[in-house]
């Protein structure tokens, strides 16, 4: 996404694997850290490009934790995303919310039956990021709960060839796994 305008930059990918270990994630964090700080101890400038808001559910945030740890005096500046909910609730052409409406957002993981039925309860619109393997159960509990006709999911919202906004969701069945992380 960024390449065109990044035209004397150097791209390098860092490692950041899916998983839920925190030593693993910790190590891939302290080493991504540690190829960032020596950068910036060259003289050279550094930016991390990130979907989205680069303060809400990013890796970016471990990345700055583990960098200023080696570097306290670094001055960063973050410019801040379109996050996801806002992209979607754009697509799908909608406000999340009005008035005096109140807006949960959490990520998939926490999408189990006890947690989402809370938040369901307390919120008047919430928004699921990353539901990836849980969506064939959130899909269960929407149906379940009757706000089947009130839910709508978004795949790979601002990404101008992926982007699936789709508002029939029984239209999905046997779809789940397909559908992916970025929903």
């Amino acid at each position: 996404i960024v390449k065109p305008f990044l035209k004397k930059a150097r791209i390098e990918f860092l490692s950041f694997p899916m998983t839920q270990d925190r030593s693993t994630l910790k190590t891939h964090w302290s080493k991504a850290a540690e190829r960032v700080a020596k950068k910036l101890s060259q003289g050279l400038s550094v930016a991390f490009t990130t979907l989205g808001d680069p303060g809400l559910y990013r890796t970016f945030g471990y990345l700055l934790k583990e960098v200023t740890i080696r570097m306290p005096e670094l001055s960063v500046e973050i410019i801040p995303g379109i996050s996801s909910p806002f992209a979607c609730a754009a697509a799908a052409c909608m406000s999340l919310v009005l008035g005096k409406e109140k807006l949960a957002i959490i990520q998939g993981e926490e999408a189990d039956k006890n947690t989402l039925s809370s938040v369901l309860e307390k919120f008047d619109t919430v928004v699921i990021l990353k539901v990836g393997k849980r969506l064939k159960a959130v899909l269960n509990l929407i149906d379940e709960l009757g706000l089947k006709d009130q839910a709508i999911l978004v795949t790979h919202a601002g990404q101008d060839k992926e982007e699936k906004i789709i508002r029939d969701l029984s239209s999905l069945k046997g779809l789940e796994e397909k559908l992916g992380y970025l929903s």
